[in-house]
């Protein structure tokens, strides 16, 4: 009854959704709008606001960082620090502390564009894990436990270079501090 097209696009956007509504719906039963309660609901009206914004600037970011993304091959799984990805580029295990380099890969064949993240580690093989794979939220979560990492920077940085992908199709991201 209702178009697939529409319901993608529903489940894709039903977490900012719900953190607006939520944030609306605690900000009503605080007391903001009357203030009832004095100086109590305008404290508990702020925490409410601040913490709702960030869980909505929080959701927006990653709808906006997948929404260009097709569903993609494979499944990364996150254990106790340690990626695991197992799909059509091989299967990828490695541990969050042995990484000292993380790359970005864009390759546009055939108008299909596959993103990637290329974890180095001591051995100078890298391990090719795609940003569309199942499982990816963990995997950016996982990442963003690095020092000096940031999901705002490496969502920038692969909006550049998707559009700078022919110039130069792999991008060093990040490195360990020494």
């Amino acid at each position: 009854m209702i178009r697939p097209e529409l319901v993608i696009l529903f489940r894709r956007w039903a977490e900012p959704v719900l953190a607006a509504g939520g944030t609306l719906m605690a900000l009503w039963i605080a007391g903001a709008s009357s203030m009832r309660w004095g100086w109590l609901s305008l404290v508990l009206s702020v925490i409410i606001l601040v913490s709702g914004g960030l869980w909505v600037r929080e959701a927006v970011r990653r709808v906006r960082f997948t929404s260009a993304m097709k569903e993609g091959v494979g499944r990364v799984f996150i254990e106790e620090q340690r990626i695991l990805y197992v799909g059509a580029l091989g299967n990828v295990q490695i541990e969050l502390k042995d990484v000292t380099r993380v790359d970005i890969a864009v390759s546009k064949a055939q108008s299909d564009e596959q993103n990637s993240v290329l974890l180095f580690t001591g051995n100078g093989v890298p391990a090719a894990v795609p940003l569309n794979a199942e499982g990816h939220d963990a995997f950016i979560d996982a990442l963003c436990t690095l020092p000096g990492f940031r999901f705002d920077a490496l969502s920038n940085a692969l909006s550049k270079q998707k559009t700078a992908a022919e110039a130069s199709p792999i991008v060093t991201f990040w490195r360990r501090p020494v």
